[in-house]
């Protein structure tokens, strides 16, 4: 097929849509934008070069929305691999170790430290007493001592939501990898 000279003049968008058979000039302009061409100023045979290039790269899975969505799921998928593989040397390594092997051992350390501080207020209301010979009430003493363990358990439950969210979304892009459901 031969080009005529008049290929190469500017159309108008309702002269483009023509030529290929769209229904409407808007979509002429919504294929430039796509395609980074001016509706304006392109000639009918760059417009028609340009659309047709865009309808074989999108059929064979490089163009288009296709195209966008594959290489968005390659990307999580290699960066869940990459977290994947970072966990596993940082386990091979003992940088991290499964929660499990020091958590009773923790919360053994946790409750003697509870006891510890519950039981401190007699004696330092009776070490007070004898080094001031005042008479304190030992609910001051209580009143901190409380208020400070309910500190702590709610420093510690605000951390522990934030690392179950943060395992679960491992884990599930793991689980994901694993399945072959990448999205």
């Amino acid at each position: 097929m031969c080009d005529s000279n008049e290929d190469n003049l500017p159309k108008t968008q309702k002269e483009l849509a023509a030529h290929i058979g769209l229904e409407t000039d808007r979509s002429v302009r919504e294929i430039c934008t796509r395609l980074g061409l001016d509706s304006k100023t392109i000639s009918q045979r760059d417009f028609r070069l340009a659309y047709i290039k865009d309808q074989r790269e999108t059929a064979a899975g490089r163009g288009g929305d296709q195209a966008s969505s594959l290489a968005k799921a390659r990307t999580r998928e290699s960066q869940v691999n990459t977290m994947c593989k970072e966990l596993q040397l940082a386990k091979d390594s003992d940088v991290v170790v499964e929660s499990e092997v020091y958590e009773r051992e923790l919360e053994q350390a946790i409750t003697a430290s509870r006891q510890m501080l519950l039981s401190i207020s007699e004696g330092l209301k009776t070490e007070i007493d004898a080094r001031y010979g005042i008479d304190l009430d030992a609910s001051i003493i209580d009143e901190s001592i409380y208020s400070a363990l309910s500190e702590l358990a709610g420093y510690d439950s605000e951390r522990e939501a934030a690392n179950i969210e943060g395992v679960e979304a491992l884990v599930a892009a793991a689980e994901d990898v694993d399945a072959g459901v990448v999205e």
